[in-house]
């Protein structure tokens, strides 16, 4: 009886045992739930009409209100997921729910504040290849690529944090009075280069464009609703091909018939990512007082003295 009860107590044991090994084993084919939430969002902070201050923020926060998202292999070739989110009131805007597989993956979002209403999410190609279909490329894009892997049988939660945004900005803010007759201003990067043409192709690993583009944006008065450009600043952003790069500026100033009245070719100007570079100062006086400078925001301060205006 003894050998008999103790036969059965081995039994037991050994399906309690198989019973909680099946419970913790992972079945590779079964499909984990994945939530993603995207966050991490460097803005820079402008009190007092101070510079340079930077903020981590929230998507809502950085006014972001276009996400693309998409999962692809651990070889970035084939795609097991993809959405785009489009309107920034839903509540969800900010977080993504998807089924996938036990395994490792590449998770590739692009986030950017649109131009137009209509504008679209960016188109995610693989995890080197984006683009965005704008008129200009927005100030405010962001870009992330990130390696995860899925496991276990509950719920993964992973935190996509963007950082820095991708894109570079020129601003030009001239002190002097703009003479009666300018009727349209051109700013025109990178000169002599091929031009850029939307939809605007990046690298969303890096945020950088594969090659030297000239970018250029043409701002008229009476899309500003004024009389003059006088005290207004104007921009425009672009993608470069490092981190940092430098590249020419020129800046025509035309009349109501397209004919440059004044012209400005500014040398060896420095760009960098998450950075305005702002070009403040007279154009049109003979004689330049003071300095016109360039301050690269968010970073050191650049100071370029320009020549004085030929007559």
């Amino acid at each position: 009886m003894k050998i008999l009860n103790y036969c059965f107590f081995l039994f037991v044991i050994g399906i309690l045992s198989a019973c909680s090994s099946e419970s913790n084993s992972v079945d590779d084919n079964a499909l984990v739930p994945v939530q993603v939430t995207f966050s991490g969002l460097d803005v820079s902070v402008v009190p007092d009409g101070s510079r340079g201050s930077v903020t981590r923020a929230t998507v809502s926060e950085a006014k972001v209100d276009r996400i693309a998202f998409k999962v692809f292999d651990a070889s970035g070739k084939n795609v097991y997921y993809s959405v785009v989110k489009e309107d920034p009131k839903a509540e969800d805007f900010g977080m993504v729910k998807c089924l996938l597989h036990v395994g490792t993956y590449k998770f590739v979002a692009v986030a950017h504040k649109a131009k137009t209403a209509g504008s679209k999410a960016a188109v995610i190609t693989s995890p080197t290849v984006a683009s965005l279909a704008e008129t200009n490329i927005p100030s405010c894009v962001y870009s992330k690529v990130t390696n995860v892997t899925v496991s276990g049988n509950t719920t993964q939660s992973v935190n996509i944090e963007f950082g820095k945004r991708i894109t570079s900005s020129f601003e030009l803010n001239v002190t002097d009075d703009y003479p009666d007759e300018i009727e349209n201003v051109e700013i025109i990067l990178n000169p002599s280069k091929d031009q850029a043409a939307n939809p605007y192709a990046f690298n969303p690993s890096t945020g950088c464009a594969a090659s030297a583009l000239t970018y250029n944006a043409s701002f008229n008065r009476k899309s500003f609703s004024v009389t003059s450009f006088t005290g207004k600043t104007l921009s425009i952003s672009l993608f470069l091909t490092a981190e940092e790069q430098k590249m020419n500026v020129t800046i025509n100033m035309k009349n109501s018939d397209g004919i440059t009245l004044y012209t400005r070719t500014l040398n060896d100007v420095t760009f960098r990512q998450h950075t305005s570079t702002i070009a403040k100062g007279t154009f049109f006086s003979s004689q330049v007082s003071g300095s016109f400078t360039f301050d690269t925001t968010d970073d050191t301060s650049i100071i370029i003295p320009l020549e004085p205006q030929d007559k």
